[in-house]
């Protein structure tokens, strides 16, 4: 996690709240923004390390239909409390599709 001035955040055996948001970009319109198709919020643990992991699965984001959406995702991670802890985005990639 970085902070506003972009460098890393000094955290140790510290536990946060992240607000992760998936997207989706329609087959239809791949143009136009992706909208989300998941929201939830995840308690993720940091060591001495920068970095946490959360794990996602399919039943976290309900709304995404292999037939109508890309296979491409947008997940947004963000601070649940902490505003000036900057969001990070990352794209993943379904097993599936239509």
């Amino acid at each position: 996690m970085l902070d506003r001035a972009g460098q890393f955040a000094q955290l140790t055996s510290f536990e946060i709240d992240l607000a992760v948001t998936v997207k989706a970009r329609s087959r239809e319109t791949p143009d136009r923004p992706a909208v989300p198709v998941g929201r939830m919020v995840r308690q993720v643990a940091f060591g001495s390390e920068h970095t946490a992991v959360v794990v996602l699965s399919i039943a976290d984001y309900p709304s995404y239909n292999p037939e109508e959406h890309l296979p491409d995702l947008t997940v947004v991670v963000a601070a649940a409390v902490y505003p000036g802890l900057t969001e990070a985005a990352v794209t993943i990639t379904t097993g599936g599709g239509a």
